[in-house]
């Protein structure tokens, strides 16, 4: 998908080029990746034993792997051999309001376009209101939950790759979001609250 954007109103010639690889960008088609026998972790690493790799949105160094690793190894070791699959989608910047709605709810979409049925696997902290009323909103019902100081091991595992690189949007996937919250909202008789949203932009 190519997405094409405008140039903003008030720029000046002497900054376009700060702007101008951004006007036209390629967003790939975001892959699903089916991992097995991998260990799990409450700050979003994955470690695969065949092959053996660290799994992270996030680039790390030899040394923040071995640190990743020895992480697990020191922790209490959740096991869950069942035939369930997980959908593993969160990492360390999830839990902030932007990136649960603009980067994790997209992944949702895109495995539940793959797959029949998407069960969840979540820190705890993620019980908290805000996240669980836009999941039902997804429709998921079934979320398994760990503790932080716990290592998760699974037989088998889905894991979405980001829908677009950093600071774009795939179109398509925001605009299918905004219409489930829109429909889910003009369906339910809400009762007035105050709720402020601080950003820090």
């Amino acid at each position: 998908m190519i997405v094409k954007r405008a140039s903003p109103q008030n720029i000046v010639s002497k900054d376009e080029y700060l702007f101008s690889n951004e006007y036209q960008r390629e967003i790939n088609r975001t892959r699903l990746l089916k991992l097995h026998y991998v260990f799990c972790t409450a700050e979003g690493f994955i470690i695969s034993i065949f092959p053996p790799r660290v799994i992270s949105r996030k680039r790390l160094s030899i040394a923040d792997r071995v640190y990743v690793v020895k992480k697990v190894i020191s922790r209490k070791l959740l096991c869950n051999l069942k035939n369930e699959t997980y959908t593993f989608a969160f990492d360390q910047w999830t839990e902030g309001y932007f990136h649960w709605l603009l980067d994790f709810l997209p992944k949702i979409l895109i495995a539940q376009k793959e797959l029949s049925d998407v069960s969840l696997m979540l820190p705890v902290k993620f019980r908290n209101i805000l996240y669980q009323d836009s999941l039902k909103v997804l429709g998921i019902k079934n979320i398994y939950f760990f503790e932080e100081n716990k290592t998760v091991f699974l037989r088998t595992l889905i894991y979405p790759h980001s829908t677009t690189p950093t600071g774009n949007y795939n179109p398509e996937i925001i605009i299918k979001l905004r219409n489930l919250f829109h429909e889910h909202f003009l369906s339910i008789s809400l009762q007035a609250h105050k709720r402020i949203y601080v950003s820090r932009s």
